[in-house]
């Protein structure tokens, strides 16, 4: 869902603003999506690989530990993507779009 509200979004300014829909595009919308839908990707694949993990274990303690302590890396990992891209959201992409903004604005 995530990546079709960014397509359809790009899709949009593309549309209605033209190559200045571009500038806000490629500043604005690709830098959090390109951290953030990978960091979700990872996520998911990491609680379906502790799932399979769980299953195969059959209530073994080590063996379940371990899935658990990859879990909580991974999704630590994901959870740093996230932050990081939030932050691209919150402070760079509109610092670059004010910087270049009069070179490509009306």
């Amino acid at each position: 869902v995530k990546g079709f509200a960014i397509g359809f979004s790009g899709a949009f300014l593309l549309g209605e603003l033209g190559t200045r829909g571009l500038v806000l595009l490629v500043l604005g919308v690709v830098p959090p999506a390109l951290l953030v839908l990978p960091s979700l990707m990872l996520l998911c694949e990491s609680a379906v690989a502790y799932l399979t993990d769980f299953y195969h274990a059959r209530w073994r303690g080590p063996a379940i530990a371990q899935a658990l302590i990859r879990f909580a890396a991974l999704g630590g990992l994901a959870f740093a993507g996230i932050v990081l891209a939030a932050i691209v959201e919150a402070y760079i992409s509109p610092l670059a779009l004010h910087l270049l903004w009069p070179y490509v604005g009306s």
